[in-house]
């Protein structure tokens, strides 16, 4: 039996988020977090949203108006600004889970103004850590776009923020259910930011939590009977006991992470991903969507890598050994001019064959299609090694065409050399269309060592046998010569690499 971490927050016992008493394990494990000693203090939390109220008792004294920006409060701000690091152990309300962690506020543009966005993401990433996002696009089902200038500021953020090691970006992976994707939203889907998705009290997928190949991994929110509690901007009514959907998720992972930001300060953002998808942990493993990638990785459609577990994280991040240098690799494009079959659940398939080998994280996929209500065709990207990555699903989007950039994060890991395979199937009657553009672009690390077969970074004998299990498995990793083919002489060129060793 668990045991209550001992704070006296008015309304902590409504906070079954942090500590779940009637469904035992189904919370974010705040209380092993904290008794490590880990509370968020030293890290700052940008709360990219509408206000946050600055008079609350829960959150005007730890709130941070160097790293924010002026202007009025919100209910919808102030709630997730709590959720994510409301202080803890002071007899008002109930604890973020950062609860020593600073805040400050910072505002998108409700209409869209990509200006007012961008300097949000720019601001002050001096002293930003993380920056929580619990907005976006309409959740219409349409394939939304970013400007130039909102998506420059989210990489030079990432790039130049916290003295280099980048500032890390949180995004809500959107309410609209199984009419929408996450794939549709360039803000959540891009592979700079952390989306994150919603499952209930009872640990199962929120049905308004939208599914997808861009879904880093879910936590925490309303569903199956209970809400969130969190502060709100009304004197009247400090706070809210309906709080909910993936607005709430977000910020309860930013909490995470400003735990793991106080335990190990010198985690880069692409470290934060990585700590994501290796601690994450299966939940509601009867569902049928569960697959392991190539790379040993569990994945889901609607939890993507699994429920984050904040004290799991923690222990990573303690003795987290940083990734290598980012790297980016091309992978090819095609401009064919095919008719997709009616009404025909097959498709029909092209092939882009990549020539080079790294380790994947992100996988971009840019299509361009012509013809009517693109809602007909599901869209579905399968890797060397046979991991799919659906990326648009039949759904009630009559739009015309599709340009858009899709990314997956289901081949975390994998290899990226051979051939990969873009299927378009159009799953209902009518409208026709046309597939005119496939391209492929990856990133994630650049493999400097083509003799560690197994990849633990180190030369051994059990480099041999991965190389061999490799070729007799016509894996193209076996491919020492890089010509496209598997044949004897590969075998002499990785005994060639091996004896040139790799340095470590």
């Amino acid at each position: 039996m668990s045991i209550r971490n001992p704070l006296n927050d008015t309304f902590y016992d409504f906070a079954w988020h942090l500590f779940n008493e009637d469904q035992e394990g189904n919370d974010i494990n705040a209380q092993a977090a904290w008794k490590m000693g880990y509370t968020g203090q030293g890290i700052n939390i940008g709360i990219i949203d509408s206000g946050v109220w600055s008079f609350h008792p829960d959150l005007g004294p730890q709130r941070n108006n160097t790293a924010g920006q002026p202007g009025q409060s919100s209910f919808h701000g102030t709630a997730v600004a709590g959720v994510a690091c409301a202080i803890g152990d002071n007899n008002e309300g109930a604890a973020g889970l950062a609860y020593d962690a600073t805040h400050s506020q910072l505002f998108f543009s409700p209409p869209g103004d990509p200006v007012v966005n961008a300097a949000a993401f720019a601001h002050r990433n001096d002293i930003n850590d993380i920056k929580n996002n619990s907005w976006g696009p309409s959740d219409n089902g349409n394939l939304h776009s970013i400007s130039d200038i909102e998506n420059d500021a989210i990489i030079e953020a990432t790039t130049t923020g916290r003295n280099g090691k980048g500032t890390i970006f949180t995004w809500a992976g959107g309410n609209g259910g199984a009419n929408d994707r996450i794939e549709y939203d360039p803000y959540a889907a891009s592979p700079y930011t952390i989306a994150i998705g919603a499952i209930g009290n009872l640990a199962q997928h929120a049905p308004y939590s939208e599914r997808g190949s861009s879904l880093f991994a879910v936590t925490y929110s309303h569903g199956n009977g209970r809400n969130i509690v969190a502060p709100s901007n009304s004197s009247a009514a400090p706070y809210t006991f309906n709080f909910g959907g993936t607005s709430a998720a977000a910020p309860l992972a930013s909490g995470a992470l400003a735990l793991c930001l106080q335990a190990n300060p010198n985690l880069t953002w692409r470290d934060a991903q990585h700590l994501v998808v290796n601690t994450a942990k299966a939940v509601d493993t009867d569902n049928s969507d569960w697959t392991t990638n190539a790379a040993g990785h569990d994945i889901n459609y609607s939890y993507g890598f699994g429920q984050l577990d904040a004290a799991l994280m923690v222990e990573a991040a303690l003795n987290w050994q940083p990734v290598a240098p980012l790297f980016m690799l091309d992978g090819g494009s095609i401009h064919p001019v095919i008719d997709i079959p009616d009404n025909d659940p097959l498709g029909a398939s092209v092939l882009i064959q990549v020539p080079t080998d790294m380790i994947i994280e992100h996988v971009a996929i840019d299509i361009n299609a012509t013809g009517t209500f693109i809602g007909d065709l599901q869209i579905t990207l399968t890797s060397p090694s046979g991991t799919e990555s659906i990326i648009h699903t039949n759904h009630s989007n009559s739009a015309d065409n599709i340009d858009h950039t899709f990314y997956s994060v289901r081949h975390w890991d994998e290899r990226s050399i051979g051939t990969w395979t873009l299927t378009i199937a159009d799953l209902a009657a009518q409208d026709t269309h046309t597939l005119t553009g496939f391209a492929l672009r990856f990133m994630g690390t650049e493999i400097l060592c083509p003799a560690d077969q197994d990849d633990n970074f180190r030369l051994d004998t059990d480099d041999f046998l991965a190389w061999l299990m490799h070729y007799t498995n016509n894996d193209p990793r076996a491919d020492m010569n890089n010509n496209g083919s598997l044949e004897p002489t590969d075998f002499t060129a990785w005994i060639a690499a091996f004896n040139e060793g790799c340095g470590f």
